[in-house]
């Protein structure tokens, strides 16, 4: 009976058992096994062979978990460390291995390269890759660049960079690739790379769930260092992935893409330089947080990025009044983008400097529902249309629910303003009063100064004089008035003088 056979069905004879632990005990701690000639049951330790275990339960097979071929079984005579083992795996044949728990690391010494031809590689919770050497690239690399593998999975488990091995988990070439329920620890610089420059085309439909990244110890991350890359791979999706571990936590060139309560942070004051940097454009972020950063929250640099809810935070004194949340540098012609729902909190030694900015026009970008706190510069709480030609359509709005603008109740502030090339040219303040700048430039007759109630053009019936308050200058339109009594200009207090 082959050796794996007996691993996977824990069902074999005494003699069967016997030349499978030839080199030493198969069954590790608390997996069990049947000795089917002496219908005996038993429970390895990890240390003894199955002959020398004493019997448990009642003498009948006990029905166990199978798995695909693991490690275990590849460790030979001579092996130092994990390395050949996993590599004879690979090469095996097999299609899918399984990594089970143990209480040691699975210490290797050069990057694992998971072949072609493997669909599944799963760590169980437990289980740990570690680097012990230097390794110049990735702690693994699934598949390759000579073909464009479509679907595959890596699951579970953590690898362990070790801050020897340069990356964590890359996959150059694919279509459909999943990673799931994974921890990458201490990494130097790219954490998970999906795609690649270098492959004959772009990678898709990737799927990271549930991914997490960090660092042992809340140090200054390296310089340049990536969390989350996603490099020529578009239309795949990002689902509650954390990155505590990288300047830059998520970086992506490439569009359709959608990240789905993503966190970026780390609490070591001054070292997470940009949370999510996108150069692709058509990207979407759900619930998605910004946390501490001492640059960007989000360095934006294509068209069509929406933000949808999620927040910006900023927690560490160290990057009190230095970064701004939201930064939009467009490299295309314009911009069109959707800023929802948003939040920006700050604290009080701590500050945004400012909530939103960019470089360059970016008409089309729409705002609404967002909320500012301890930001030095605000410019989006409370906006419901953003750099853009707002139209406001209230069809089909019942007269008992008006469109409102609430502002403070203060006599100098202006509610809206209409400014063209920068020059002001119409405004409502407060009191409601509508009024231009410049008597009768571009076709914009000033309407009083609006700074008292009363101010500004009035109609009602029957003469305003020693009945309407007014500034001097403001007007009042006689609605049943005639030729002589129409409009009329005020002099001061309750004197008017008819000009029309």
């Amino acid at each position: 009976m082959p050796r794996e056979w007996l691993i996977q069905h824990r069902a074999g004879t005494l003699a069967e058992w016997a030349a499978a632990e030839a080199s030493g005990p198969v069954l590790l701690a608390g997996e069990r096994a049947y000795i089917t000639d002496t219908k005996t049951d038993v429970v390895g330790d990890g240390v003894t062979k199955v002959a020398s275990l004493g019997a448990v339960g009642s003498g009948t097979y006990v029905q166990v978990t199978e798995h695909p071929p693991m490690p275990q079984q590849y460790w030979e005579a001579g092996d130092t460390d994990w390395t050949a083992a996993f590599g004879r795996l690979f090469a095996s044949g097999a299609t899918a291995a399984y990594v089970p728990p143990s209480a040691t690391p699975y210490d290797i010494s050069t990057g694992l390269a998971m072949p072609l031809g493997f669909d599944s590689l799963e760590l169980a919770q437990g289980a740990t890759v570690r680097a012990t050497s230097a390794i110049s690239g990735p702690i693994l690399t699934v598949y390759d660049i000579t073909t464009r593998r479509r679907f595959g999975k890596v699951s579970g488990g953590t690898w362990d960079c070790n801050e020897l091995a340069l990356d964590g988990i890359s996959v150059p070439w694919h279509w459909g690739f999943e990673l799931s329920d994974t921890v990458i620890m201490d990494h130097t610089r790219d954490g998970v790379l999906i795609g690649s420059a270098e492959s004959p085309s772009g990678s898709a439909q990737h799927k990271l769930r549930n991914v997490e990244l960090f660092r042992t110890q809340f140090t200054t991350l390296p310089v340049g260092s990536r969390g989350i890359v996603i490099h020529r791979a578009t239309d795949g999706t990002c689902v509650a992935c954390i990155v505590q571990s990288a300047d830059t936590s998520f970086w992506t060139n490439a569009g359709g893409n959608q990240f789905y309560s993503c966190h970026g942070w780390n609490s070591a004051n001054g070292t997470n330089g940009t949370t999510f940097y996108d150069d692709g454009g058509n990207n979407d972020y759900f619930g998605c947080c910004a946390d501490s950063p001492n640059t960007y929250g989000w360095h934006i640099k294509q068209w069509n990025v929406r933000i949808h809810g999620g927040f910006s935070l900023q927690p560490i004194p160290g990057n009190d009044n230095l970064a701004t949340a939201i930064h939009i540098d467009c490299g295309g012609p314009g911009f069109a983008g959707v800023i929802k729902d948003h939040y920006f909190m700050g604290g009080a030694t701590s500050r945004w400097l400012k909530d939103f900015d960019g470089t360059v026009p970016y008409p089309g970008l729409q705002v609404s529902g967002c909320k500012t706190e301890n930001v030095t510069t605000a410019a989006l709480g409370g906006l419901h249309s953003f750099n853009d030609r707002m139209r406001v359509d209230a069809t089909g709005r019942p007269a008992s629910v008006p469109l409102t603008i609430n502002a403070d109740a203060s006599a100098t502030a202006d509610v809206m303003k209409v400014l063209v090339g920068g020059v002001q040219k119409y405004a409502i303040d407060s009191y409601g009063v509508s009024y231009g700048i410049a008597a009768f430039y571009n076709n914009i007759v000033k309407f009083g100064n609006g700074s008292a109630i009363g101010s500004g053009i009035m109609s009602g019936t029957g003469s305003p004089n020693s009945v309407i308050t007014a500034n001097a200058g403001d007007g009042y339109i006689r609605t049943d008035g005639g030729v002589g009594t129409w409009l009329y200009r005020c002099t001061g207090g309750t004197a008017w003088t008819a000009v029309i």
